[in-house]
């Protein structure tokens, strides 16, 4: 975090694969090398990302606060109720 000017609670953004970015807060973890970052499963899900993919991370400090945020129902394929069919 010192190589990037980072300090704690600084908004940061991360671009993946496929052009999948995402805005993160920064924490400096005592365990963590330098070279490394650590992140939850739902941002690597929202970037595309496995363990051990590489991520580019930038400094993103005019993040506006949101206002309004959209919840939509699940897909269909991520039910996790049996589909059953009708004979």
């Amino acid at each position: 975090m010192d190589e990037l000017g980072l300090f704690r609670g600084d908004t940061v953004l991360l671009k993946g694969k496929k052009r999948r970015e995402t805005v993160c807060i920064a924490l400096a973890e005592e365990g963590c090398p330098d070279e490394k970052v650590q992140m939850n499963r739902v941002v690597r899900n929202n970037l595309r990302l496995r363990l051990g993919d590489v991520v580019s991370v930038t400094a993103a400090p005019n993040v506006a606060y949101g206002t309004r945020i959209q919840v939509l129902p699940p897909h269909r394929r991520h039910c996790r109720r049996p589909h059953w069919k009708h004979l």
